[in-house]
C-alpha cells in the first residue's frame, strides 16, 4: 500500500483550489481522520499566506472518530 504524506496532501488541495475549482467561493471535502488530512499539513509544507490562501477556500467537516473505519 502506498503511503500518503503530508505533502501530498498539502499538493492534493492545491490543485482542488487551482485546478480544478478555481471559481469555486467554497470548497466542502468529507475526509477521513487519517493524521494528513489536517490544515496543518498545509503549514508544514507551504508558507504561511499560502496554505492561508488555499485554506480559506476549503471547509473541512470532520467524520466523528467512531464512524471512521
Amino acid at each position: 500500500m502506498e503511503q500518503k504524506t503530508a505533502k501530498d496532501f498539502a499538493e492534493c488541495m492545491q490543485d482542488l483550489v487551482d485546478l480544478h475549482y478555481p471559481n469555486a467561493e467554497k470548497i466542502h471535502l468529507i475526509l477521513d481522520n487519517l493524521n494528513t488530512h489536517r490544515p496543518a499539513s498545509l503549514y508544514k509544507t507551504s508558507p504561511p499566506q499560502e496554505a492561508r490562501r488555499i485554506l480559506r477556500k476549503i471547509k473541512f467537516p470532520y467524520t466523528p472518530k467512531h464512524a471512521s473505519g
